[in-house]
């Protein structure tokens, strides 16, 4: 399928807004609408805008540190601190998964460059798909954390930045996730249009590399079947990935940041209490 054929998920125009802040309201208000779509493939770009916006939020929400501890009682701050943790470690787990997967990118590209469609590049396909599916077992057991987060309650504006720092996560995660695990993940999300398993492996920089690299896999297995696979279009689809997960990484790690500044923001209002 086409990518101009999928559904197209609405992203977030940020250049003008990041400019010109007009306020942590105004920051929320943008990113109440982020959410995992139902009908097509999530996009890299729009995993991108949502972190910088993201990452704008919780730059704002600093900002609020005195006006919470006038009015808030000690349970919602307690509670509040607890989510962080998990949001802390969800975040540096799909931080590893991104770092991960580029890593496995940028060795698959090696040895293509060395060794071109030899059958000597069978251990080096089979290793990318092994990692991938390690990476699975991390996705899976992620998304049901978040999953958790979905009902945990804290500071009520803290709560909304959490639900969609929730929602974002579990974008990435259905971004990087196998298509045999498609199902589980879906479900996940609440989602009930399960066919898009399909364009999800034809359309996402993901999808398309996953089949590439088990086409070839299989081709060089099967008796060096691999005359007419194009080599070109292959590390044209790996580079691809690799700079999606490039600016998904650099968001990723300014947002880990972000959730620590938010955890130092919580732990001054219980000293300030």
């Amino acid at each position: 399928m086409a990518a101009s054929s999928q559904t197209r998920f609405r992203s977030i125009s940020l250049p003008s807004r990041l400019q010109h802040p007009t306020g942590f309201e105004s920051h929320l208000q943008n990113l109440k609408s982020w959410q995992v779509p139902k009908a097509a493939p999530i996009s890299s770009d729009a995993i991108q805008s949502g972190l910088l916006e993201l990452s704008e939020l919780y730059n704002q929400f600093k900002t609020q540190q005195q006006k919470l501890s006038l009015h808030r009682d000690g349970k919602s701050v307690q509670d509040s601190l607890s989510t962080s943790i998990e949001l802390l470690d969800s975040c540096a787990t799909i931080r590893e998964s991104v770092q991960m997967i580029r890593e496995a990118i940028q060795s698959l590209q090696s040895a293509l460059r060395r060794k071109g469609l030899d059958s000597s590049i069978h251990p080096d396909t089979a290793s990318y798909l092994t990692i991938r599916k390690k990476m699975n077992k991390s996705i899976s057991k992620t998304m049901k954390s978040l999953k958790k987060l979905e009902n945990k309650n804290g500071l009520e504006e803290l709560t909304q930045v959490n639900l969609i720092t929730v929602s974002i996560f579990k974008g990435i995660l259905v971004f990087l996730s196998w298509p045999t695990t498609w199902n589980l993940v879906s479900k996940l999300i609440s989602t009930k249009d399960h066919h898009h398993h399909h364009l999800y492996s034809d359309v996402t920089e993901v999808g398309c590399v996953d089949s590439a690299v088990n086409t070839l896999h299989g081709r060089v297995r099967n008796s060096n079947d691999s005359k007419n696979f194009d080599l070109q279009m292959m590390q044209t689809k790996l580079q691809n990935l690799d700079a999606c997960a490039e600016g998904i990484e650099s968001g990723i790690e300014t947002v880990f940041r972000n959730l620590i500044e938010c955890r130092v923001t919580l732990l001054n209002i219980v000293t300030d209490h």
